[in-house]
């Protein structure tokens, strides 16, 4: 299926990725039952400036290439992430939604959720995909998660 298998390189980049310090091996098996994987091809784009966010991406394998506008700004490989500021504000936004002057200006939170660069593959890159909502039913399981 879908479903992330996990290789000996998703376990080397999940380890390396610092959103996954110091967590136990349990943890990651959890974390990448519920990843999708994704092949993207040399040149196949994955995220576009503008759109909003609703997922993050680990790098297992390959090189990716962050862009904005004609500009590389930086590559991603193995044990990288990307998108993960989406999953982050989403939980910060629900913990605090009640108490809406601790967010302030809901339109600048708005923004952080907007993808700021395009992302494009460089050359055949296996990542893994954690969807917003995956990512936040594991924080009660492993509030480390929220802190890493």
């Amino acid at each position: 299926g879908d479903y992330a298998i996990i290789t000996p390189a998703t376990w080397n980049a999940m380890r390396a990725c610092p959103l996954f310090a110091n967590l136990e091996d349990p943890m990651l098996e959890a974390i990448a039952s519920i990843g999708k994987r994704r092949l993207l091809q040399p040149g196949q784009q994955i995220i576009k400036a503008g759109e909003k966010s609703s997922c993050m991406y680990l790098v297992c394998t390959g090189t990716v290439s962050c862009r904005v506008g004609d500009h590389e700004v930086k590559k991603l490989s193995s044990g990288h992430s990307f998108g993960d500021v989406a999953v982050y504000c989403d939980h910060i936004y629900r913990l605090h939604q009640e108490h809406a002057s601790i967010l302030g200006d809901a339109d600048a939170l708005d923004k952080i959720l907007t993808r700021t660069a395009d992302i494009f593959g460089v050359d055949v890159c296996h990542l893994m995909e954690l969807s917003v909502k995956d990512v936040s039913s594991l924080f009660p399981r492993c509030p480390r998660l929220v802190y890493n």
